[in-house]
């Protein structure tokens, strides 16, 4: 894969694995992706990596309105093989609002990812969208004067 050369990687205090990528800048907004993982599971930069490219094109049409999506990536049982395993947290940081995030549970990392993405996308589609509508919206104040008809 051919990642933008626009894309530079810092660490800044982050855990062993994590790494900061970020995005060109639109204006002076920026959106970072950070991945981190515990001991117990392996991301790797090839996943970083490939979890940077996923959350940029998931998240485009955000990127206004996020500032920092991190991605945290752990095996809830270490050793021991079951069912959902896997655990996938992400938070988006989100200009000027409270941050939101989300969890989920797979068999792989994989699959992990891909739910808590999907369930991200889903919760900002929500937060963002009423935000939107509502300021789309006329006020009824703004009616004419039904007395004066």
């Amino acid at each position: 894969m051919n990642f933008p050369s626009a894309l530079m990687a810092v660490s800044p205090a982050a855990q062993p694995s994590g790494q900061v990528l970020r995005f060109p800048e639109k204006g002076n907004q920026q959106m970072q992706i950070q991945v981190n993982s515990n001991h117990s599971i392996d991301t790797g930069e090839t996943f970083e990596r490939w979890a940077n490219a996923e959350l940029n094109g998931s998240f485009s049409r955000y990127k206004d309105d996020i500032t920092r999506i991190e991605v945290h990536m752990s095996d809830e049982n270490g050793e021991k093989v079951s069912a959902d395993h896997t655990r996938c947290m992400m938070e988006a940081r989100l200009a000027n609002r409270e941050p939101v995030a989300v969890n989920h549970h797979g068999a792989n990392q994989d699959e992990a990812f891909r739910g808590a993405s999907d369930k991200l996308k889903r919760l900002l589609e929500h937060t963002l969208g009423k935000l939107r509508d509502h300021r789309a919206r006329e006020s009824i104040r703004h009616e004419p004067d039904l007395d004066n008809a």
